[in-house]
């Protein structure tokens, strides 16, 4: 990582940024929904029960002579049912880029499954950092697969062949549909939606773990041929490491986040308007900003360490000089009984910090996080 610190985004450069990739996603959807059954079918992908064949009153929409027509219609209701679960809630994470690197670099621990339990909103979507483009797979990627703006969380049950929130009882899984851009010869650049299962079986699992069973559970192309399902797969191993260490991020005891809601005002009152106009689908209700205090405030402390290196000589016997060490997931337990598992991320952190000259810090910063109770729909 560059010791160069990026510019802080504004919550309006967030809140444009996501506007656009939701209202792009909201048109897209728009678009295959008037394909007719496509609306009925997402309709019933969310239904309680647990019949996931396609109901008879709506078989006569399928495409029967293309493969690839048939494909089309299933994945555009797919789509537009993941787009209406996140518009129950309108809620965007913004993952800092710093912070999502220090993430990166926690150390290997076992997490208890049921942390996920208690992400603070149903159906997020999750607005990651621009990409960095010196990363050589990025041109590939771009004119490939696809450049993703973020992705939409989701809950799956009945062995991932259904929908429902992430809130709902009966999720076994995770999904992801992640919503990116594509440069095309034909068409330009247009939207490209790529949706994968996050298996969450098992009492504990790892980060590693998590990318290891999606990777496993993804459908590859067997046309596309070897070198690029193997592209495809380090696409997924990359994105999904990301989304993944968010998600278990905000769920931890104490995250630092910044609430921002783009029609309340510092009052905590609606933002008056001379002619209010009708909610849309693709309206934002509530922007997270994640680790943009925190991310920022450990690259200080990492280029202060790193200065340091570069002034002083280490002889041999002498004890380590005052040092990061990696972030870690820890677990602890509360509750009458001590019965409740929670979640903690262990920041990086200073040792042998007796040996810090005089007047220097460690650069540990304390983050008071904003929380807000979601409002009941």
């Amino acid at each position: 990582m560059s010791d160069e610190v990026p510019a802080r985004r504004t919550s309006k450069q967030v809140l444009e940024t996501a506007r656009l990739c939701i209202e792009a996603l909201a048109q897209e959807v728009s678009l295959h929904s008037s394909t007719p059954g496509v609306r009925e079918y997402a309709a019933t992908l969310l239904e309680a029960n647990e019949d996931i064949r396609v109901p008879e009153h709506l078989r006569k929409f399928l495409p029967v002579r293309s493969a690839e027509a048939r494909s089309n219609f299933l994945a555009s209701a797919r789509d537009n049912a993941i787009f209406q679960l996140w518009g129950r809630s309108k809620v965007v994470y913004a993952m800092d880029d710093l912070m999502l690197h220090y993430l990166a670099q926690s150390s290997v621990s076992k997490i208890p499954t049921t942390v996920l339990g208690a992400l603070p909103h149903a159906n997020p979507f999750i607005l990651l950092p621009k990409p960095d483009i010196n990363d050589p797979a990025l041109d590939y990627w771009r004119t490939h697969i696809g450049v993703p703006v973020g992705a939409i969380v989701f809950g799956r049950f009945n062995d991932a062949r259904q929908l429902c929130s992430t809130a709902d009882e009966r999720r076994e899984d995770l999904g992801l549909m992640y919503v990116a851009w594509i440069d095309t010869e034909e068409h330009g650049t247009i939207l490209t939606t790529i949706r994968c299962t996050v298996p969450l079986r098992g009492a504990h699992l790892t980060v590693e773990d998590v990318v290891n069973a999606t990777v496993d559970k993804f459908h590859f192309n067997a046309d596309l041929g070897k070198d690029s399902n193997e592209k495809l797969e380090q696409w997924l191993r990359c994105y999904v490491t990301q989304v993944f260490n968010s998600l278990l991020y905000v769920c931890t005891d104490q995250p630092d986040t910044e609430v921002y809601q783009p029609s309340v005002n510092r009052a905590g009152k609606a933002k008056s308007t001379k002619k209010q106009r009708r909610p849309r689908p693709d309206d934002i209700n509530t922007v997270v900003k994640v680790g943009f205090r925190l991310g920022p405030a450990l690259h200080a402390a990492k280029q202060q360490s790193d200065a340091r290196d570069k002034t002083e000589s280490e002889g041999t016997g002498r004890r380590q000089r005052p040092h990061q060490r990696a972030g870690h997931w820890r677990t602890f337990w509360t509750g009458p009984g001590r019965e409740i598992e929670k979640l903690n991320w262990v920041r990086p952190y200073w040792v042998s910090t007796d040996l810090l000259s005089e007047g220097d810090t460690p650069n540990d910063v304390v983050i008071r996080p904003v929380t807000l109770k979601e409002k009941k729909r």
